[in-house]
């Protein structure tokens, strides 16, 4: 991938718990706020994060904490529960490009409620891109493409996600997967 030059740090993770018939599920919520120019976010569902802050040192796990902190309503992360599962670029025609590490957590404290930033967590299953209820007309877009490649079991090593100037439509995606 080229070199760009990255406007924010940013970190997510993805509340997920598995089950014994083949599928998982996955938390998400639908965002209140956004910040950053990111007003396009707002009302999209997500998995919960955020801006990676001087107070966090620019460690993408210490941010997660905090941020899932305040965005769940008091969700308590472990740093070692974390599982980094992408990193990712999302860029804007003629605008940023944020660098976002992506988390799967199996295991927090606390029950997700919501909150100032994140409206009402709800469970939503996944066993494949076609065999799901995740909200994707409620989304990103993308976030079909890439969700269902995390939620394979398969690790984004570094991917770029290209998009219209206000977010509203995907204008690429390129990845390149983890070796196992």
């Amino acid at each position: 991938m080229k070199e760009k030059k990255i406007t924010k740090e940013l970190c997510l993770v993805f509340l997920i718990r598995g089950k014994s018939d083949g599928f998982i599920e996955v938390l998400l919520a639908p965002k209140k706020t956004a910040s950053g120019g990111r007003d396009f976010l707002i009302g999209k569902y997500n998995g919960y994060g955020g801006g990676i802050d001087d107070v966090d040192e620019g460690i993408p796990e210490r941010a997660l904490i905090r941020e899932v902190s305040e965005e769940s309503g008091g969700i308590v992360l472990i740093e070692e529960d974390l599982e980094k599962v992408a990193l990712l670029y999302f860029s804007f025609e003629n605008g940023p490009t944020f660098r976002c590490y992506t988390y799967f957590a199996k295991n927090w404290i606390g029950e997700p409620s919501e909150s100032e930033e994140m409206g009402k967590p709800e469970w939503f299953y996944f066993r494949s891109e076609d065999d799901c209820n995740l909200p994707f007309d409620k989304m990103m877009p993308g976030d079909k493409r890439i969700l269902s490649i995390l939620l394979s079991g398969k690790i984004i090593e570094e991917g770029e996600v290209f998009f219209n100037k206000d977010g509203s439509e995907l204008l690429g995606l390129t990845y390149k997967e983890a070796k196992s």
